[in-house]
Formats: C-alpha cells, structure tokens, sequence
C-alpha cells in the first residue's frame, strides 16, 4: 500500500469558547494487503487501547568535576528539576478514555464489526500464559511522570507485570500470530502519548555548558500536544517510548493478510492551557584555581554542590480538560475513519 497522508485541521473556532485553539493533525498511513483487509471477517479484537497523560516530569543534570585544563580542581555540580500540573482531577481523564473508548465501540458496530471479548481471546495459545488486566484502573508504573488509563470495562492481556508494576509484552510483535489463532479476526491496537512540557534549554547555553563544564542545568517550558513518540525514563539506565498510533492487523494464511497503521506525523499542540515561561534549576561548580602551598604539596579545596527544585505549573483545569478531550477524539476518529474505508 502506498502512504498516503490524512489532514484534518482545527480552526480555532473548535475551541472559541475556551480560548484556546489546536495545530494541524496529519495522519500517516501505511501498511499492506488493504484489498485482502477489505475481505477480512467483520470481527474485531482490541487487543491495546491506551491514554497516557502526563502529569508531572523530572529531570537531572550533573557536571563532573576533577582536574581544569588551565590549572586547578573542581567539584561535582548538580541540578534537578521536578514539574507537575495542579487542579487536574484524574478522574476526568479517566472519563475522556471511557467516552472516546465508547464512541469508538459505537462506531465499529455500526459499520457491521462485532466485537470479539477478551474471554474468547484468553482462549488463544499465545495468551494462555499471559496475565488478564481489566481496564479502568489507571497506573503511574508504566511510565513514570504519566497516568496510563484504559477504558472501564475493558479487558486485555500483558505478558508479565514487572515488580514496579509496568505492564510488559515483550519485543516480539504478537498481532500476527494472535490474529491467525483466531481465524483472522483483525486485532487493533490505539495507544497515545499527551506530554506537557518539553526541554527548552537553548542550544548556545548547551555548547557552552560543553565546552567549558562545570554548570548543570536544567530548563523545560510547557508544550501541551499530542505526541508522536516520547521516550520516557524508567530506571537509572533504561528508557521506554510513549507512542502515538492506531493498528489494524489481519492474517488468516500467508495468502489472506493485510495491515493498516495510523502514524502522526508531527505533534499536534493544543494553545491557551499554560502560561508560556521557562523554569528553571541551575546549579554551578566549586572551584580552587591556585590551591595552597603546604609544604611541598599544594592543597586544593573544593565542595560539591547541588540544588534541587519542585515547582508547580499552574493550568486552568476546564481547558486542559477540553483540549486533551479533542485532541484524543480527533485523532482515534479519524484513524478508525482510515480504517474504515480501507474494510469496504
């Protein structure tokens, strides 16, 4: 299949009442087998829908110290910053899933899908040994800074839940496999990743940083948007991607199979939720340039030094609200839309 791309635009009159307005959502699809897809049984098992909302963010910057080039020693410096949004009631978010989660199942059927259950899912070999989730309870171990929300009554299958209890499947794609146990029933998957805040700290502040050493710094500034790929830190030396993207998977032989991916192709930022303005945490170097003579030794003395900053990022709820509210409608409805006319 050729890639095509689907645009939608939201003039700011989709949110006059709010004040707010919302960027150019581009859709880019690709994938294979849409005339075997369009052949497929109107059977449908979502095996993956997910909302991550990020909530708070933190972050480190450390500058080593030891030996200077023009003489001398210094310490360790080191700067953190953590950032999060007041006044947003969870709760809320976790209705925009279950409302767009709905209004998704209500479209499917209309089109003739019937959707096929978990329970007949759990049937399958693949998932004999996985773990059975039911959806509605939203966790902050999948990755952290973010609340991951599933819709209320919504059951699905993980291949393990580690101890910090993050939901894993593995690095092998499964939909295949899972689709062709079923006698290709297509399996969907929609996940999206809203962060609000990005890094922001500029690039002449960061060649110096380098060159010269000793500043550790940290700036971020709010930017509420639906995101096509954020990685996320999940341990001292790890990290995980929060995606944006919509699959429909089909395989019944290697004959009779097809795929259809929903992939943004730039981040969709939502205006009028934040104020804009850099915060900041910064932390410099101490320092012994010449050191003192004892003896025949020279003595240097310096310190590490560390600051470490919490700072709320005020938001009006009601607008935070109405903006993650559209930009998740608009973008699992026009990706279900692609899908669609690539059934018929």
């Amino acid at each position: 299949m050729k890639k095509v791309l689907l645009t939608l635009l939201f003039f700011a009159v989709a949110l006059l009442t709010q004040g707010q307005t919302m960027g150019k959502l581009e859709l880019k699809e690709s994938g294979f087998g849409e005339k075997k897809l369009a052949k497929a049984a109107k059977r449908i098992y979502i095996s993956e829908f997910t909302v991550n909302y990020q909530m708070a963010y933190s972050q480190t910057s450390i500058a080593r110290g030891g030996r200077e080039i023009g003489g001398g020693y210094r310490g360790d410096a080191k700067a953190s910053l953590s950032v999060a949004i007041p006044g947003v009631d969870p709760a809320e978010l976790q209705k925009i899933t279950d409302d767009v989660y709905q209004d998704y199942i209500k479209q499917l059927k209309a089109e003739g899908y019937e959707i096929v259950g978990a329970d007949e899912a759990g049937k399958t070999d693949i998932f004999s040994d996985w773990e059975k989730m039911e959806g509605g309870q939203m966790s902050q171990a999948q990755f952290p800074g973010y609340l991951a929300t599933t819709p209320s009554g919504f059951g699905y299958y993980v291949r393990k839940i580690t101890k910090k209890g993050r939901a894993k499947n593995g690095v092998f794609e499964y939909a295949n496999k899972l689709s062709r146990q079923m006698d290709g029933v297509i399996i969907a998957k929609v996940n999206l990743a809203i962060p609000f805040v990005e890094q922001a700290e500029g690039q002449g502040s960061r060649a110096l940083r380098k060159t010269f050493g000793g500043v550790a710094k940290v700036v971020v500034k709010p930017n509420f948007r639906l995101s096509p790929i954020e990685s996320v830190q999940i341990s001292k030396t790890g990290s995980a991607a929060a995606i944006t993207k919509s699959s429909y998977i089909y395989f019944e032989s290697l004959k009779n199979q097809g795929q259809v991916n929903y992939d943004l192709k730039k981040a969709v930022e939502i205006d009028g939720v934040f104020e804009e303005k850099k915060y900041k945490a910064v932390e410099s170097a101490d320092s012994d340039i010449w050191g003192t003579q004892a003896g025949h030794l020279r003595l240097f003395h310096f310190t590490d030094k560390e600051v470490s900053m919490t700072q709320a990022i005020p938001c009006e709820p009601e607008k935070y609200l109405n903006g993650a509210r559209q930009v998740v409608e608009s973008f699992v409805n026009e990706s279900l839309s692609g899908f669609l006319k690539a059934g018929r």
